[in-house]
C-alpha cells in the first residue's frame, strides 16, 4: 500500500524510520475557523528583511539569542536548496546582529532546524553532507555563550536511524526530543 513505501514519507516513524506508526494527534486544535486569514492576531518580528528567500524553524535560549534556519540561495531547476543556521540577538520582537554559524572543520551541504539549550552552550541540529542522501542529528558545544561553537559531532545510532532525523527539540530539563 501507499504507507508501506520505505523512508522519505512524512509521518511518525519507529526507530527504523521505514514504517509509519499509527496516526495520532498530540494536540487538538480547538480554535474555530473564522473564515478570514486577515483575522489572525500577532506581532510582526522585524530584523530579517534582508533574507531574500526563506526563514524556517527557530530556537531561543534564555539569554536573548535566537537561532534560525535560513535559506540564502535561489533554487534553480528543481534542485534542493541548502539551508544554514544563523544566530542573532532577539529582544522586543526584533532580531539584530544575525550571523551565519560556521563550524571550524565541517563542511555541511545543508544544516538546519536548530535546538539550543537555555544556557546557549549546546546546539543540536539536523544536517547532511554533500555525498549523503539523508539528514542526521549533530551536536555542537561551547563553554559559554560568548565562545565559538566547537566542531559538531554526529549523534550515534541510538539517535540517528537509517532514515532522516529532523526537528530536534531540547526540553528545559535537558532532554532531547
Amino acid at each position: 500500500t501507499e504507507w508501506e513505501k520505505p523512508k522519505k514519507r512524512a509521518g511518525i516513524y519507529p526507530a527504523g524510520d521505514v514504517k509509519p506508526m499509527e496516526k495520532r494527534s498530540s494536540l487538538k486544535n480547538e480554535m474555530p475557523w473564522t473564515g478570514s486569514p486577515s483575522s489572525a492576531n500577532g506581532t510582526k518580528i522585524v530584523g530579517m528583511e534582508g533574507v531574500q528567500f526563506n526563514i524556517a524553524t527557530a530556537s531561543a535560549d534564555t539569554l536573548g539569542n535566537i537561532f534560525l534556519s535560513v535559506n540564502h540561495q535561489k533554487v534553480k531547476n528543481n534542485q534542493t536548496s541548502a539551508l544554514s543556521i544563523m544566530q542573532a540577538e532577539y529582544n522586543n520582537n526584533e532580531i539584530a546582529n544575525a550571523e551565519k554559524i560556521n563550524f571550524p572543520e565541517t563542511v555541511f551541504y545543508s544544516f538546519m532546524h536548530p535546538a539550543v539549550n537555555k544556557e546557549s552552550t549546546i546546539l543540536v541540529f539536523s544536517a547532511t553532507m554533500k555525498e549523503e542522501d539523508k539528514y542526521d542529528l549533530y551536536v555542537s558545544k561551547r563553554a559559554d555563550y560568548q565562545q565559538a561553537w566547537e566542531n559538531p559531532t554526529k549523534l550515534g545510532a541510538t539517535i540517528n536511524s537509517a532514515g532522516n532525523e529532523v526537528f530536534p527539540t531540547l526540553a528545559p530539563d535537558g532532554y532531547l526530543y
